[in-house]
């Protein structure tokens, strides 16, 4: 049996860049990131990683915001906070060579993201199951 998740396909969503510095400007740059998880069907997990790369000082001035999907399979008995280590650890690489491809061909010195791991034990897990609705359209909790 397979003890890590396997990517089975990848996507860039969406991706927008706004460049508005003027010549030989210098910024300091922010990074923020999000990684969720929605579990379509058994064993298999879709991956959803957003990155956001601005202008500390005027996010308006510069700014690269990423979102890329990966599907994954997972062996049955990983635990979700494992899951979401290994996905983010595999899809990471991904997004990080966009928003480099993306930030050189538009003339600007490449915006290369720090490289950031994540532990089991900061994964925040929310399992959201919807109510139950009964016969007549209520719910039935």
């Amino acid at each position: 049996m397979e003890n890590s998740v396997e990517l089975k396909a990848v996507r860039a969503e969406n991706i927008s860049f706004i460049n508005k510095l003027e010549p030989n400007s210098t910024i300091q740059l922010g990074f923020s990131f999000k990684h969720n998880l929605h579990y379509p069907a058994p064993n298999i997990a879709r991956a959803e990683m957003s990155v956001v790369a601005e202008d500390k000082s005027d996010p308006e001035k510069f700014r690269f915001t990423a979102t890329e999907i990966g599907v994954f399979s997972c062996p049955p008995d990983m635990s979700r906070e494992t899951i979401h280590v290994e996905t983010f650890r595999e899809l990471f690489p991904f997004i990080r060579a966009l928003c480099v491809t993306v930030t050189s061909a538009a003339g600007v010195p490449p915006v290369m993201i720090p490289q950031i791991s994540i532990k089991e034990e900061n994964v925040c897990r929310i399992d959201f199951r919807p109510p139950k609705m009964g016969d007549d359209g209520q719910n039935g909790e």
